[in-house]
C-alpha cells in the first residue's frame, strides 16, 4: 500500500544559489539552476483580488524551510488589451486571431471530459459553456475547447471567435461507446490532458485549464492507490507548473448528497481536489452553481503575482539523470483575512532538463498546424474557400501566401539558389474524416529572381475535397528543410448542408480588377484605394436549374466595416454553362468613401419560388490599404 504523503510531494517551481534575473511575466513558473519563480493568487474575504502587497507580506517555505524573497511584482490582467499583441484587428463577430505564443498573457482551454460524463452531465455542461460564451467571456479573452474523448479535434485552437467555440460547444455530445472505452482503460481522459499542458508550454502567459468529469478514475481503489499513480500525477501535476498552467477541477455531477463523497479517502472526486490543490487552481465539487463556477475562473484571469527565491542546490539540469527530488513549496500571506493559492511543488529538475526532446519534421509539421498557437517563423496568410465543382461537389479551394524572405535560399543546381518546402494543409470537421494534402516545394531562381520572390513572397493554390456539411477548421503548415523553422495559419469554415437547407452560397472570392500580374492581394485579402475589386459566387439549391422559374432568386450584397454596413446593392443571378449552380458577378469600386480598414463582403441570397422563401448566407473580409 502507498501512503498518500508519498503523492504529496509534488508539484511546484525551481532552484538556485546566486539569484539570476526574475524571468519576464509572460514566464510563470521557472526553474533554473539559480532561481525558482511561482505565481500566486491572493484574494480578501470576499473573492476580490488584492494587488498592493510588498514581499514582507509573504512567506515562503521550501520543504518547511523558509525561503529570502528575491524577486516579487504583480502582473495586472485585468484589461481587455491583455492579449493585444496576440491578436490581429476584429471583425463583425469579434474573430480574432493568435500570431505567436510568446504574444500570449492569459488564455483558458474549457476541457471537456465526455469519456466519462454522463448524458445528464454533459447536458448541464453544455448549458454551462454556452453561458459562459454568450454572458461571461471577456473582450481579450483567448479561449479553447477540448475533449478527452478528440485530443486532436477541430475546435482545439484557441480563438476569441465566439461564433467558432459555439459551433465547437453543440458539437458536444454524449457517446455510450466511449463510456465503454473509458470503463476499459480508466485513465485514458488523462492522457489528454497530458496532450494539452505540451502545448501549452510554449504559450505564455498564466493558462487556465476548466476541466470537467464526473471525477478522476483509475488512480484508486477505496483505501489504497494504484503504484503507477503516483508517477502519473506527479508528472501531470509538475508538467502543468511549468506550463504555466492553473487546472481547476469541476464536477459536474453537481449537489452530490451530504457525506457521500467522504465515504472513500480517495474518491474520484478526491483527486480532483488534488489536481487543483497542487496546482494553484480550484475544485468546484458538489454544487450545482455552474453559472457561479465560470464567473470564478474568469475573474482568477485578472492578475496574479510572481515570487522569485533562489533555487536549491543539486537540482537535475540533464535528462538522463535518474534521481529527482521532489519538493513542496509553502506560500503564506501574513496580511490577516488573506487567502493565497499557489503550486505546491515541483520536481528537482530545471526547466532546460525537462524539456522533451525534438521531434521528426514531419511530426514537427503536423504538430505546427493542429496548434493552440500560430507558428509565425515563416509568416504565411491562409484563405480558405467554400466552393463547388463542376459536378456540384463541396470543395475548400485553399490560396496560401508565404513571405519568402523567412527561408532559406541555399546553392542548387546550375548556379541558381533554391528554398526547399514542405506544405501540409487539413480539414476536419467534428468525428468526419480528416482530409489531409502535403507537398514538397522546391523554388529556385538566379539571384535576381530570389531577391524578387522575397519582395513578393509566393501564392500557392490547393483544393481540399470535403464530404460532410458543418463547422471545419482549415489549417496549414509549411516548413523549411534548411533551418527547420515553421509556420502556420488557421481558419474557420463553415460548409453548408444543401440537403437541410435547400439553398446555398459559396464563399464570395474577390481580385482585383483588371486582373494584375501577382495574386498576391488575392491570397492577403489586400486591396489599394481607388482600385476595383471583381467579386463572385455560386449559388446551388436541391432543385436544380430546371424546375427553377426565372427571377426566382434574389440577390444582394453588402459591404460592412466596424459591424455596420455601407454598401448593400441588388446583383444579378446568371446560369452557369454545363452546372446545375448559379452565380453572381460584380465589382466594386473602392472609390474614397472607402478608406484604409478591415471589410466583410456579405452575400444574400433569397429563394422566392416556394411559399416559405428560403435564405442563405457567405461571406468573405478583406482590407484596403493606402
Amino acid at each position: 500500500m502507498w501512503k498518500i504523503s508519498a503523492f504529496l510531494l509534488l508539484c511546484g517551481a525551481a532552484p538556485g544559489q546566486q539569484p539570476a534575473a526574475p524571468p519576464s511575466d509572460e514566464t510563470v513558473f521557472s526553474v533554473t539552476t539559480t532561481l525558482v519563480q511561482i505565481d500566486a493568487e491572493v484574494t480578501d474575504s470576499k473573492g476580490n483580488h488584492v494587488t498592493n502587497l510588498k514581499p514582507e507580506d509573504f512567506e515562503v517555505y521550501l520543504d518547511k524551510k523558509p525561503q529570502a524573497i528575491t524577486n516579487l511584482s504583480y502582473v495586472n490582467l485585468d484589461s481587455p488589451n491583455a492579449n493585444q499583441n496576440a491578436m490581429s484587428e476584429s471583425g463583425p463577430d469579434g474573430a480574432g486571431r493568435v500570431l505567436r505564443p510568446e504574444d500570449v498573457r492569459r488564455s483558458m482551454v474549457l476541457l471537456v471530459d465526455d469519456l466519462t460524463l454522463s448524458f445528464q452531465s454533459l447536458h448541464f455542461v453544455r448549458r454551462t459553456l454556452r453561458n459562459f460564451v454568450e454572458h461571461q467571456m471577456q473582450p481579450g479573452d483567448l479561449v479553447a475547447l477540448w475533449q478527452t474523448g478528440h485530443s486532436d479535434g477541430v475546435f482545439q485552437q484557441l480563438t476569441s471567435d465566439k461564433h467558432v467555440l459555439e459551433a465547437a460547444i453543440n458539437s458536444l455530445h454524449w457517446n455510450i461507446r466511449q463510456q465503454n472505452l473509458t470503463n476499459q482503460t480508466p485513465l485514458l481522459p488523462l492522457a489528454t490532458l497530458d496532450v494539452l499542458l505540451d502545448e501549452l508550454r510554449d504559450t505564455g502567459g498564466r493558462k487556465e485549464v476548466v476541466y470537467f468529469s464526473d471525477g478522476i478514475k483509475g488512480l484508486s481503489t477505496l483505501y489504497t492507490i494504484d503504484p503507477r499513480a503516483i508517477d502519473l500525477v506527479q508528472g501531470l501535476m509538475d508538467k502543468a507548473n511549468r506550463a504555466g498552467a492553473v487546472i481547476d477541477m469541476v464536477d459536474a455531477q453537481g449537489l452530490i448528497g451530504e457525506g457521500q463523497m467522504a465515504r472513500a479517502l480517495y474518491t474520484p472526486q478526491y483527486w480532483m481536489q488534488q489536481f487543483a490543490d497542487r496546482t494553484g487552481g480550484v475544485a468546484m465539487l458538489n454544487s450545482n452553481d455552474y453559472f457561479g463556477t465560470m464567473q470564478k475562473v474568469e475573474d482568477d484571469q485578472k492578475g496574479y503575482y510572481l515570487i522569485g527565491f533562489r533555487a536549491p542546490e543539486g537540482l537535475a539540469n540533464q535528462e538522463d539523470q535518474k534521481k529527482i527530488v521532489a519538493y513542496s513549496i509553502r506560500v503564506k500571506v501574513k496580511v490577516k483575512g488573506l487567502q493565497v493559492r499557489t503550486r505546491a511543488g515541483f520536481l528537482g529538475k530545471t526547466d532546460e532538463a525537462d524539456r522533451p526532446k525534438p521531434n521528426t519534421p514531419a511530426m514537427q509539421l503536423a504538430r505546427a498546424a493542429f496548434s493552440l498557437y500560430s507558428a509565425a517563423g515563416i509568416r504565411m496568410r491562409l484563405t480558405p474557400e467554400f466552393t463547388l465543382t463542376t459536378d456540384g461537389s463541396p470543395v475548400v479551394h485553399n490560396l496560401l501566401y508565404l513571405d519568402l524572405r523567412d527561408v532559406t535560399f541555399h546553392p542548387g543546381a546550375d548556379g541558381k539558389s533554391q528554398a526547399d518546402l514542405d506544405l501540409y494543409i487539413t480539414a476536419q470537421a467534428y468525428e468526419s474524416d480528416q482530409v489531409s494534402r502535403s507537398k514538397h516545394l522546391v523554388i529556385d531562381g538566379t539571384s535576381d529572381q530570389v531577391k524578387e520572390f522575397q519582395e513578393k513572397g509566393a501564392v500557392l493554390a490547393m483544393d481540399v475535397p470535403v464530404k460532410h456539411s458543418g463547422p471545419y477548421q482549415i489549417r496549414a503548415s509549411v516548413r523549411d528543410g534548411s533551418s527547420g523553422i515553421l509556420g502556420s495559419s488557421g481558419q474557420y469554415l463553415e460548409i453548408p448542408d444543401l440537403k437541410k437547407d435547400h439553398l446555398i452560397v459559396t464563399t464570395p472570392q474577390i481580385a482585383e480588377t483588371p486582373a494584375p500580374t501577382s495574386d498576391v492581394s488575392q491570397a492577403l485579402r489586400e486591396f489599394h484605394s481607388g482600385s476595383q475589386v471583381s467579386f463572385g459566387f455560386l449559388i446551388s439549391t436541391d432543385e436544380g436549374q430546371k424546375t427553377m422559374a426565372p427571377g426566382a432568386l434574389e440577390a444582394h450584397v453588402e459591404l460592412y466595416r466596424d459591424n455596420k454596413p455601407i454598401l448593400n446593392t441588388p446583383v444579378n443571378v446568371v446560369p452557369v454553362t454545363g452546372e446545375s449552380a448559379r452565380a453572381v458577378k460584380g465589382v466594386l469600386k473602392l472609390n474614397g468613401a472607402v478608406s484604409p480598414g478591415q471589410y466583410y463582403l456579405k452575400a444574400t441570397v433569397v429563394d422566392t419560388s416556394d411559399k416559405r422563401p428560403y435564405t442563405a448566407t457567405a461571406s468573405t473580409d478583406f482590407q484596403v490599404v493606402p
